[in-house]
């Protein structure tokens, strides 16, 4: 059964955090579906690239088997504005699907909405200082701690991908990617 995943793409997002999740996720096999924050379907990433979102979280009627947010220090505090984005998340979560965040907002975003209460987690260096004290920061390239997947930075990006496809139960497909891409 193809996996279902959501990827935000919000202004001031990371671009290697957002594309490098849609593209190997798209190379598996899985039905991506890019959300911006907005009714404007155009994000302006902390690169100044411009990209289009398939649609806006407004017009989203279905909870996801994943959902991935990029970090940047500018597209988390817009991720983590998001009430509907966190209800989601909330949605996600509740129905057994996995939240996934990179970079900064583990720290700006899920933290604050308390998804990280009691678990393991990493983030971009300095930004486990929001964790809760029932966090701990763990100081690796990827977390998982049930549905909850955690990276640390840019530098993460591929095998914070990987790892999103082997919790949806794609480790062999993950593999050979990672083979394929010349990921070592």
């Amino acid at each position: 059964m193809t996996k279902n995943v959501f990827v935000i793409l919000a202004n001031g997002c990371e671009t290697i955090e957002a594309m490098s999740p849609i593209d190997v996720l798209r190379r598996a096999g899985c039905h991506v579906t890019t959300l911006s924050l907005s009714s404007s379907v155009e994000v302006k990433t902390a690169q100044d690239v411009i990209v289009k979102a398939d649609k806006s979280i407004g017009s989203v009627s279905s909870i996801p088997d994943a959902i991935v947010l990029p970090g940047g220090l500018g597209g988390a505090k817009n991720i983590a504005a998001s009430s509907p984005l966190k209800s989601l998340c909330k949605s996600i979560l509740d129905n057994g699907g996995h939240v996934c965040a990179i970079c900064a907002t583990p720290g700006v975003a899920l933290a604050p909405w308390g998804m990280l209460h009691g678990k393991r987690a990493t983030c971009y260096p300095s930004f486990e200082k929001s964790f809760h004290s029932s966090t701990t920061y763990v100081d690796e390239q990827v977390v998982v701690d049930g549905q909850i997947v955690t990276s640390a930075g840019p530098g993460t990006a591929l095998p914070f991908s990987y790892k999103i496809l082997e919790v949806l139960g794609m480790k062999e497909k993950a593999s050979q990617l990672s083979k394929g891409m010349l990921y070592l």
